[in-house]
């Protein structure tokens, strides 16, 4: 079974509950980020991608990231938390990648 299809087996409020973005988000992201002569619009263009989502009341957030033949997943868990000073709902960010740090 695929992850998609696998996604799809949960119901609506479980779905309602994270966010995955396609492989194209961090690519365009990374991109955005190297224009140094207006990187301000350059961000405001990637709200097209949150538009219809509310990326803040989600319990996590995937982002997969592909980078030379390599894939690895960032995890972004409690970001609607981010100014939080409760130490359990903290916002927690995670990069798992296969071949370690080095990778």
């Amino acid at each position: 079974m695929s992850f998609g299809a696998a996604v799809q087996t949960l119901d609506e409020s479980q779905r309602n509950r994270f966010h995955i973005f396609n492989s194209f988000f961090h690519k365009k992201l990374t991109e955005k980020m190297r224009d140094k002569e207006d990187r301000a619009a350059s961000i405001k263009g990637m709200l097209s991608w949150t538009r219809n989502i509310d990326i803040f009341s989600k319990q996590a957030i995937f982002v997969p990231i592909h980078n030379n033949l390599h894939w690895s997943l960032a995890v972004i868990l409690n970001p609607g938390k981010l100014r939080s000073t409760d130490k359990d709902q903290q916002q927690i960010i995670l990069h798992l990648d296969s071949l370690g740090p080095m990778g």
